[in-house]
C-alpha cells in the first residue's frame, strides 16, 4: 500500500492538539515506544498522559518518588529480607 504525503495523519495517528507539560514541556506528539513498523492504519496510538494542570505522568511520577521516605524503605526491605535469611551464615 502506498500512502501519499497529505495521509501521513492517518499513518501515525497521533492526537491533533499538541498539549506540552507545564513542567518539562515534553509535548503529547512524543515518539512512543511501539514497534512503527507493525503499525496498522487508523491504530490509536498511545500517548504520555496528562493530568487536569497539564503536568505529564513522567513529571508526576518524579514528583511522587521525590516524596518518598527511602530511609524507610531500605529498612522495610531489610525486615523482608531478614525473614528469608540462613541461621547458619550461609
Amino acid at each position: 500500500m502506498i500512502i501519499k504525503k497529505k495521509d501521513t495523519a492517518k499513518l501515525y495517528n497521533l492526537p491533533k492538539k499538541v498539549i506540552f507539560c507545564k513542567k518539562c514541556v515534553i509535548s503529547n506528539q512524543r515518539p512512543s515506544s511501539t514497534i512503527e513498523f507493525k503499525s496498522e492504519i487508523g491504530e490509536k496510538k498511545q500517548v504520555i498522559n496528562f493530568n487536569e494542570d497539564q503536568i505529564c505522568s513522567a513529571c508526576l511520577y518524579q514528583i511522587e518518588k521525590s516524596e518518598i521516605d527511602w530511609s524507610i524503605r531500605e529498612e522495610k526491605l531489610e525486615k523482608l529480607l531478614s525473614r528469608f535469611r540462613s541461621n547458619d551464615g550461609s
